[in-house]
């Protein structure tokens, strides 16, 4: 299991499985271990590094990088509600980094995975469910953290206080 710092970037393209754990030390919570890096194995990650720096793609594009047919990826838009390129002025697809990340798992989870449509339909449903569950942890401890800062400047401030009000310097 990997583990995620907190205050580390998480963006909602990244996606999630139903096994999510918190790790703790001495300060209380330090991170979250998820389960979801089951389905990023090596071949995933390096396809996902191999993303060129655009910030937009066309559908062949696509394809290619992907290694399947356009018809391929027009059909997975129909079955996958999370896939949804935006259709440029022209109706030409237009992916973004998002939705290429999404082509390269679907396709690890259908062709290496072996799962069925439905199948993968339901992977990506209950990771798309605990990323929500994963953002408001984020949320929550930054919460945490912000209002341990503020108590410890409140702290600060009264033994400031104290000090000048027995006479004593600071």
């Amino acid at each position: 299991m990997e583990e995620i710092i907190p205050g580390r970037e998480v963006s909602s393209e990244v996606v999630l499985n139903d096994s999510v754990g918190v790790s703790l030390d001495d300060d209380g919570v330090v991170g979250v271990a998820t389960g979801f890096v089951q389905y990023f194995d090596d071949e995933l990650q390096r396809d996902l590094l191999n993303i060129p720096d655009k910030m937009l793609f066309k559908i062949g594009e696509v394809a290619s990088l992907a290694g399947i047919k356009a018809y391929i990826l027009r059909y997975w838009e129909s079955e996958f509600s999370s896939l949804r390129p935006k259709k440029a002025s022209n109706n030409q697809r237009m992916y973004n980094r998002k939705d290429l990340e999404i082509v390269f798992l679907i396709k690890k989870l259908l062709y290496r995975d072996r799962y069925s449509i439905q199948g993968a339909k339901r992977v990506l449903n209950s990771m798309k469910s605990e990323l929500k569950v994963f953002n408001k942890w984020i949320k929550l401890k930054q919460a945490q953290t912000d209002a341990s800062k503020k108590l410890q400047q409140l702290l600060d401030d009264v033994k400031l206080a104290k000090r000048r009000h027995t006479g004593l310097q600071v």
